[in-house]
């Protein structure tokens, strides 16, 4: 199957998981020649909780994933012109769909653990977000240590 433009949502604060949904990104992108677009979520605080945080909280947050997606960006084996960054706001799970339909993507590469017994009741953001995407989702597994 052939892309034209995937999307990567990628975790910066589990650089690790990040890195290796990047990869598999990456390597889709240069089997297909597909446009690459980096995305990260930043954290939702309710308005109630905003009020507790300071006042240039989420433009800071804002500024400082941008860096990060940037540095992302720059190490990749792509034209500048193959690649975009974004950062958002709010549930992970929607801000990931929006974007995707907002890129026409139709492939989203997400970068996940196995899951924990939390996740196995409650659901987990890439359960949510293949329940719910309308395109292809590629769940990338973080490699764990394996003990000996």
């Amino acid at each position: 199957m052939t892309f034209k433009n995937i999307l990567v949502a990628l975790d910066i604060a589990d650089l690790p998981n990040a890195e290796n949904a990047l990869k598999e990104a990456l390597f889709q992108v240069k089997a297909s020649g597909a446009m690459l677009h980096l995305l990260y979520v930043r954290h939702h605080f309710p308005k109630g909780d905003a009020k507790l945080l300071a006042a240039n909280f989420d433009a800071e947050e804002r500024d400082e994933s941008h860096e990060i997606l940037a540095r992302f960006k720059a190490g990749l084996d792509l034209e500048a012109d193959r690649s975009t960054i974004t950062s958002a706001s709010g549930s992970v799970t929607y801000a990931v769909l929006d974007q995707a339909k907002k890129r026409a993507a139709d492939l989203i590469v997400i970068g996940s653990h196995t899951p924990s017994l939390t996740s196995k009741l409650f659901g987990s953001n890439a359960s949510s977000i293949i329940r719910e995407a309308k395109v292809s989702v590629l769940i990338v597994r973080a490699i764990e240590a394996v003990e000996a």
